[in-house]
């Protein structure tokens, strides 16, 4: 014990140090199984959506009349806070969890319901610890940053079609159209990644109206970033009257517009007569329930079925 060092001062300060281990260690803890939970949440709501998938394929194979009930999906939805500063880590994160949301749900490719109806799953609502910091150009992070380990950006991932040469980078560069869309946003909200699913025909003929008057010229205006692809029958562009000079990656930023995204990716599937039997999105916009409403979405759940 050092001189002038009282056994009570020794042990105070042995406690101090103790309990600011205690508290470190409580904080990576707390840390460690909050990421743990998420990845667990993650991989729980992808392999719930393959197992309702092929119960609903396995039902429909049968034809036995009535068909049987498909395994439910349970996708809780994440609430994320963001502690990030860095503009391109923010961008980089947001990406990475709308690529794990589309993945989830098998990239919009795959029938998931009977009966027509919207589906929407917020997949993550996300906060911000720093306020009011500008995010600039998402839109262009996604069309130029590959996802790692892949040959292909997030935007060509999101349009349905790794090897999309309309998607490319050089080529959405070159676009006039797409060059005068701004999705740049504010931390000073909550953003919602969202899942959008719609076998209800009369939104399905809305949404193609709008395509077919802004083939026509028409302005739909509002920022955007949705992206048209080709879905199992081809690209949807093609039953569009007089669009074959605009290109679908045009008509995509343009759509966005429709359902208030600031960007993302959008998908037609599966043709029934003149219409997409559905139409899927992944978005990433402001936060705000009641606009969720207004997009016609009948079941926004953390855990959903197929009735």
């Amino acid at each position: 014990m050092k001189k002038g060092q009282t056994p009570i001062t020794t042990y105070t300060t042995g406690m101090v140090i103790l309990i600011i281990c205690i508290i470190i260690g409580f904080l990576l803890v707390k840390t460690w199984t909050e990421r743990t939970n998420t990845v667990l949440d993650e991989s729980d709501c992808e392999k719930s959506v393959l197992s309702h998938i092929k119960m609903l394929k396995l039902s429909k194979s049968l034809e036995t009349g009535e068909p049987m009930k498909a395994t439910p999906i349970k996708c809780p939805r994440i609430d994320l806070t963001l502690k990030q500063k860095d503009e391109d880590e923010i961008k980089h994160i947001i990406a990475e969890k709308m690529r794990i949301c589309w993945k989830n749900w098998q990239r919009g490719e795959e029938e998931l319901f009977l009966e027509e109806a919207t589906y929407c799953q917020p997949c993550y609502i996300i906060d911000f610890k720093h306020k009011n910091l500008e995010i600039r150009d998402f839109d262009k992070f996604l069309i130029e940053t590959k996802i790692l380990r892949q040959n292909y950006t997030y935007m060509q991932y999101f349009s349905g079609s790794t090897n999309n040469e309309e998607f490319a980078t050089e080529k959405l560069k070159e676009n006039p159209d797409i060059a005068k869309i701004v999705t740049s946003f504010k931390t000073d909200s909550k953003k919602v990644i969202l899942f959008y699913y719609t076998k209800d025909s009369d939104m399905i003929k809305e949404i193609i109206g709008t395509l077919e008057g802004f083939a026509k010229g028409a302005a739909i205006g509002g920022t955007a970033g949705a992206i048209i692809v080709g879905g199992v029958a081809g690209t949807i562009c093609s039953i569009i009257p007089g669009v074959g000079t605009i290109s679908c990656a045009t008509i995509g930023a343009k759509i966005g517009a429709i359902i208030g995204g600031a960007t993302g990716g959008f998908i037609a599937a599966q043709f029934l007569g003149d219409y997409p039997l559905w139409l899927s999105f992944i978005l990433f916009k402001e936060y705000n329930e009641e606009e969720l409403r207004n997009l016609g979405c009948e079941i926004a759940p953390g855990k959903q079925t197929n009735k």
